[in-house]
């Protein structure tokens, strides 16, 4: 991050998983320090997975998270064969979020996090 700094200016970090909480601080702080901010990417990985994921890294200081398949995957493969009803499909993926949602907003977060002088 900081060789790709020294050439552009970066305002979100699009980040995969790091093996810990304390990696997901150091590069909140390398980003913050330039004016930037962190968010976590989902690849796709299992649900409880991406959980865990998400914790560590709202723990970390990341600001929030970009995960796609992982919440709208298995509901649009449902609709597109049929074993899913709209509405159902619907449901699926807005209960997906929640629980996403729910994982990285209980997190505890240290003291400040996102861009400079935000808390």
């Amino acid at each position: 991050m900081t060789e790709l700094l020294d050439e552009v200016a970066v305002d979100v970090w699009k980040v995969e998983q790091l093996a810990t909480p304390e990696q997901h601080g150091t590069a909140a702080r390398i980003a913050a320090a330039a004016g930037g901010e962190c968010i976590l990417l989902g690849a796709n990985a299992p649900a409880p997975t991406v959980e865990h994921w998400l914790r560590d890294a709202a723990a970390g200081g990341f600001t929030g998270f970009a995960v796609g398949r992982s919440i709208w995957w298995e509901a649009l493969r449902g609709l597109l064969d049929g074993s899913l009803r709209r509405a159902d499909a619907v449901a699926a993926v807005a209960t997906n979020y929640r629980r996403f949602a729910t994982a990285f907003r209980a997190a505890p977060r240290p003291a400040t996090t996102g861009r400079k002088g935000s808390p």
